[in-house]
């Protein structure tokens, strides 16, 4: 499948990317910034696409850190090798896997897991022909509840999971939160403009009780105008 290099000076990463694939979005820098704002040693990413949500947490943080990669397709995870060797981690080490996560065992047990996760259900709406992006947007192979469901079983007591998310499957994640005796953390809302309900979510799960976070965050402050927050988020400088 033919690439394409896109620059990121911000945080001084290049990317190739699927031309015809599945390509990242403004998701993958929030949930990058999100988890970098928590302290942690050990990171695990489940579907880790191109390779860009890592890599930018490893740019946003200043410590070492050890980051595990899971990617279940090849053709995503032949372009991950190939970026983290462009970029050459500054300080980091990173274990990247081919495998199914559903079926996989952590190499180290990590302090955060996190996930830009597939947002459709696979029998509903229209599924993409192209199959990278098909499973990449769709519950086909991996869902909220199998997601759960590993968390619990091959994670530690003290170890967060990381989710960004739209909007209209907050409830449903509450709802699985809850069923699987798991807890909310903290609730990030992501709004487009200041008067506008928010079309995103970040969300932080735990095993334990914690006091409940709420935040906010709005993308524009006008029309194709950042808000100073997101544009310290993206790299704009």
């Amino acid at each position: 499948m033919p690439t394409d290099l896109t620059e990121i000076k911000g945080y001084n990463l290049k990317l190739f990317q699927n031309k015809k694939g599945y390509r990242f979005s403004i998701d993958s820098f929030l949930l990058a910034w999100f988890v970098a704002g928590e302290e942690f040693s050990k990171g695990l990413e489940i579907g880790a696409g191109s390779g860009i949500v890592s890599l930018l947490i490893e740019r946003m943080t200043e410590d070492k850190k050890h980051f595990e990669l899971i990617e279940v397709q090849k053709s995503l995870f032949n372009l991950l090798k190939k970026n983290i060797d462009l970029n050459k981690p500054y300080k980091s080490k990173f274990v990247l896997r081919n495998e199914d996560a559903r079926f996989v065992l952590p190499s180290v047990i990590p302090d955060i897991v996190y996930s830009n996760p597939p947002f459709t259900d696979f029998s509903k709406g229209k599924v993409s022909p192209n199959f990278e992006k098909a499973i990449a947007r769709h519950t086909y192979l991996l869902n909220l509840e199998s997601l759960l469901k590993w968390y619990i079983e091959n994670t530690g007591q003290n170890t967060k999971l990381a989710f960004v998310e739209t909007i209209k499957n907050l409830e449903y994640y509450r709802e699985k939160v809850e069923e699987f005796s798991l807890f909310v953390e903290k609730i990030v809302y992501v709004k487009p403009f200041e008067n506008k309900n928010p079309n995103l979510f970040l969300i932080l799960i735990n095993k334990k009780k914690k006091d409940f976070e709420e935040q906010y965050l709005t993308i524009y402050k006008s029309k194709n105008i950042y808000t100073d927050k997101v544009k310290q988020i993206l790299g704009i400088v």
